[in-house]
């Protein structure tokens, strides 16, 4: 399962930039999406996740993990996206954001499986600590995660 161990390594690594693929949405190919590499950074409060893509540093986006409504992964990606190549989307984290602007959906694609395992599970641990401040130290996946600090 997830392992508070995981989710402290993920969010020490993400201080200094883990580095992803997002399948780019403008591409119509879907058999052959064209992967897109990107460094994603957490901010030391672990609220936002900022993207930024490594041949265009400049064009950063943020999300705030309170945005996030949905990580899908595994049979869930490909439940999610019914358009894409079964074999592309299972090997996916797809991620759905409700922002003012509207709904969006962020498709991350990952060489490895145990990568893809913990980004999904860390992405949802992060996202339920954004409702319930926990300490990561503290913090057990498995548990319910409960707020005993004074905000």
């Amino acid at each position: 399962g997830g392992s508070a161990a995981s989710i402290w390594d993920f969010c020490s690594r993400g201080r200094q930039g883990i580095g992803v693929f997002l399948l780019d949405p403008e591409c119509n190919n879907l058999c052959r999406p064209t992967k897109v590499a990107y460094m994603v950074m957490l901010d030391s409060l672990l609220t936002t996740l900022t993207l930024c893509p490594r041949h265009s540093p400049r064009s950063t986006s943020t999300v705030a993990l309170r945005e996030v409504i949905a990580v899908h992964r595994g049979a869930d990606a490909i439940c999610a996206r019914m358009d894409l190549d079964h074999d592309i989307a299972q090997d996916c984290v797809v991620v759905d954001l409700s922002r003012p602007s509207g709904e969006a959906r962020l498709v991350f694609w990952f060489e490895l499986p145990t990568l893809q395992k913990q980004f999904a599970e860390c992405l949802k641990v992060l996202r339920m600590s954004v409702d319930h401040p926990v300490d990561p130290c503290h913090s057990s996946a498995v548990r319910p995660l409960h707020c005993d600090s004074k905000q």
